[in-house]
């Protein structure tokens, strides 16, 4: 399963920098953004601190020892104008001018390798709200460049990704997706196929003046996304949500934090660090609430990226991406991908027959595989989508089930009030509303049992109807 991180943020709130969505130009109160997609398989979690020992080595390097990474970009609009997408080389440098401000430590963007590459698609994109239809996997393997050996970064910009922007001026959806970085890739039998489909997408409002002139937009997206492709977790990352995991994100210099729902108003008014200690008991210090890879962002300014976090991404650059050309061709696994050939070299499937021969039914079996693809993606897209609407049901009977607490505990506290004043009946008036806030809180827990039970039934079905997707696959193959 690959791991893909979204930036995505709750529905009629502005956007963030960590988990991006659009800031709204107006108002920077109430800003929440979170990634959306769950966290990796435990076993695809990088070893923590292995190599943060040398951490202090991961500051500013002389500018001939950065990391050159070369970059790939195409751009996907709905039509061919700037409102629709179209992004000129000025606005998309904007973009990548965001990257130095976090990564200058150790590694360079270089655009120069190829033209930006541009095409209107307007059936990408949903006619009435403008979010993404497409396939993403589909996309990132049609667009991706480059030579193929898991150095370069694919940029694609698209008009939406799941980002949507009311009239209102509310905004909701995630705004990047990106394929973490794995580390020792070219030990997959399918290491070719996985860096194919290495690339970040992202909606082109994130750039400042596109959903609307003086909208913000958020060019923090690009850099949290990168954090990702340098294989950069978030730091508030845990096993089960809103518990504290001491693993964490596996590097030393984060404090261990999570972010619970009720803090959100807090957060939103943007404390002090230092103020916030989510998880106290490992004594890690308060919470990274500013970092750029925390989950959530509240339209707070952002902080740099720690020390720990730096070599981090120097190290996954150094031992997943840098080694993975040099270890295929040990493994014979190295095919130069077409029109990356070196000058004067000639093509040898142009002239080898035999390689015809090879080739020509590897392909259309390739197509095969493809189209069988395609099939289970559409499946699994559909039982993904009746998974979200039920589970948004679930969440939002709980919602009405807690209002509904809330607002008799409020009754209960109203009519109580009038004795509060009154010697001789205080203390019995203390006493009921203990029970009452007991009863309550009891009340509350079944719901939450309750909601977990029935969202565990869910969780159950879908993968039983994804198993039925993948069946009904290799059936018809």
């Amino acid at each position: 399963m690959l791991s893909i991180f979204r930036l995505a943020a709750a529905a009629g709130l502005v956007a963030s920098a960590a988990c991006a969505r659009a800031l709204n130009a107006s108002n920077l109160d109430g800003i929440q953004a979170g990634c959306g997609t769950p966290s990796p398989a435990h076993e695809l979690w990088t070893r923590p601190n292995e190599s943060l020992a040398q951490a202090p080595r991961a500051t500013k390097r002389d500018r001939g020892q950065l990391h050159r990474i070369p970059v790939h970009i195409t751009v996907l609009a709905k039509d061919n104008t700037v409102e629709g997408g179209f992004l000129s080389d000025a606005r998309i440098q904007t973009v990548l001018d965001s990257f130095d401000k976090y990564y200058s430590f150790g590694f360079s963007l270089d655009a120069s390798v190829d033209t930006v590459r541009r095409y209107v698609r307007p059936e990408l994109f949903d006619p009435t709200s403008g979010v993404f239809i497409g396939d993403g996997r589909g996309i990132r393997r049609e667009y991706h460049r480059g030579e193929g050996d898991y150095t370069s970064m694919n940029l694609i910009f698209l008009y939406r990704l799941k980002d949507v922007y009311p009239i209102d001026g509310s905004s909701s959806g995630f705004m990047g997706e990106t394929i973490m970085a794995f580390p020792e890739l070219w030990r997959f039998s399918n290491a070719r196929d996985l860096e194919a489909e290495d690339s970040i997408l992202l909606s082109a409002a994130i750039v400042p003046n596109i959903v609307s002139s003086g909208h913000r937009g958020n060019l923090h997206t690009f850099a949290h996304e990168a954090g990702h492709f340098f294989g950069l977790y978030h730091t508030d990352r845990s096993k089960q949500e809103g518990v504290c995991d001491p693993e964490n994100d596996g590097i030393s210099d984060t404090p261990t934090h999570v972010v619970p729902k009720d803090w959100h108003h807090w957060l939103q008014q943007c404390p002090p660090v230092g103020q916030v200690n989510t998880c106290a008991q490992f004594g890690d210090g308060p919470d990274p609430i500013r970092n750029l890879m925390v989950s959530l962002h509240f339209g707070c300014d952002m902080d740099d990226l720690t020390p720990g976090q730096r070599q981090k991404a120097l190290d996954t650059f150094e031992n997943s991406r840098l080694p993975y050309k040099r270890k295929m061709q040990e493994l014979g696994h190295w095919v130069q991908r077409q029109g990356q050939q070196s000058q004067g070299q000639q093509r040898q499937d142009q002239q080898d027959d035999s390689w015809d021969e090879f080739r020509q039914p590897h392909e259309k079996h390739q197509q095969l595989r493809n189209e069988a693809q395609k099939i289970l993606d559409h499946c699994l897209r559909q039982v993904e989508q009746e998974y979200n609407h039920e589970s948004a049901k679930l969440r939002q009977k709980r919602r009405r089930k807690d209002d509904e607490s809330q607002r008799h505990l409020q009754r209960i506290w109203d009519w109580l009030n009038g004795y509060w004043y009154h010697p001789q009946h205080t203390d019995w008036a203390l006493q009921k509303w203990a029970q009452l806030e007991e009863d309550n809180r009891q009340v509350r827990q079944h719901y939450e049992q309750e909601e977990r039970r029935l969202q565990a039934d869910l969780v159950q079905i879908v993968e039983q109807k994804r198993q039925e997707c993948t069946k009904r696959v290799h059936e018809e193959a």
